[in-house]
């Protein structure tokens, strides 16, 4: 069991703020005293640093942090005893239970030989954040699975920070080496705002990530991710594969008149079967008529849609069906099926 208790008149004195320390008992070899901050020592591990102080306010709790090396970490790598100042600063970390947790520093800076007066480097902050490491991370995997507002909403935290946030992420753990050896790669629009609020994305087929994301659909747009890549990488990509848009096609022949243009086939799909539907709509007029009711006619034209290989007995009994009474039908069909 673990308790802690207040610090006597401290605790008071500080208008509902209070310091603590507390023991831990152990049923066989009796109470072993423990400090708080061993506690939470052992129980966040801060890389770099140790608790030496802990406050609890309404709703808040706050950790005072001491460094646990001499030296300090200049953030080109130089490891310096002396200090040029420092400052105190709070970082918000995961919360406790209902409290938030901040960690607090007096954040130092250093006058190095080679960059100057610049800040120490933390082993549990990104560079200029006021969130911790562990922070960030929850909030950049939440924010890859659901939309911002609900992660602010989750996290407790302004939506604009976690824009920060996302974009801290992205700029440090973007792999850089991603655009050199391209091959394959795939062009596609999403929309992520209505009405009509579209990004270009370019995706790698031979890793399958995501590798370039830009504003619009035009073909400006891909075209910006072409003019922004050196010669030696447009030269290796081999194939590209996108919709039916014109603006794509139009972009990738002018900057890769040797690549492949591949289309998806789920739009060449969605030619074809409209073509079965002209098609099918012809077969109701004409010299090779076909009389069905309206349920026929509806339950057919589904039949047609349907893949062969998922054709139950009755549907198949209807293709059978029309593809005797209209030959045209039927040889629409089967070049349907026979599409790669």
């Amino acid at each position: 069991m673990f308790s802690a208790c207040p610090q006597g008149d401290e605790g008071r004195a500080r208008g509902g703020r209070s310091r603590f320390r507390g023991y831990h008992t152990n049923l066989n070899r009796g109470p072993i005293r423990v400090r708080v901050s061993t506690a939470f020592n052992r129980l966040l591990q801060i890389p770099g640093a140790s608790v030496t102080d802990v406050v609890i306010d309404d709703g808040d709790l706050e950790l005072t942090l001491r460094p646990t090396a001499r030296r300090v970490s200049c953030p080109c790598g130089k490891r310096l005893r002396a200090t040029y100042d420092r400052r105190r600063r709070r970082w918000r970390h995961l919360d406790l239970g209902r409290c938030r947790l901040w960690l607090v520093y007096d954040i130092r800076r250093v006058n190095c030989p080679d960059c100057g007066v610049r800040t120490e480097e933390l082993p549990w902050a990104r560079p200029g954040a006021r969130h911790t490491r562990d922070f960030e991370d929850m909030v950049l995997w939440l924010a890859q699975r659901t939309d911002r507002t609900s992660v602010s909403t989750l996290m407790r935290c302004a939506w604009e920070t976690v824009t920060s946030i996302i974009n801290r992420g992205v700029a440090e753990l973007l792999d850089q080496r991603r655009l050199t050896t391209l091959y394959r790669i795939g062009v596609d629009e999403i929309c992520y705002r209505h009405p009509h609020k579209y990004l270009t994305i370019i995706g790698d087929h031979d890793t399958g990530t995501v590798i370039d994301i830009q504003p619009g659909r035009s073909e400006e747009s891909l075209a910006t991710f072409y003019e922004h890549q050196p010669d030696s990488t447009l030269e290796t990509i081999e194939a590209v594969s996108m919709d039916v848009s014109k603006a794509f096609q139009s972009a990738t022949r002018t900057h890769l008149p040797d690549a492949i243009i591949c289309f998806d086939p789920f739009h060449i799909m969605q030619w074809v079967n409209r073509a079965l539907d002209r098609v099918f709509a012809d077969a109701a007029s004409g010299p090779n008529k076909v009389t069905m009711t309206s349920a026929q006619w509806r339950q057919t034209r589904w039949a047609l849609r349907t893949g062969e290989n998922k054709l139950n007995d009755d549907k198949r009994q209807l293709v059978n069906q029309i593809a005797r009474a209209n030959r045209r039908v039927g040889r629409a069909w089967t070049l349907k099926e026979t599409t790669p």
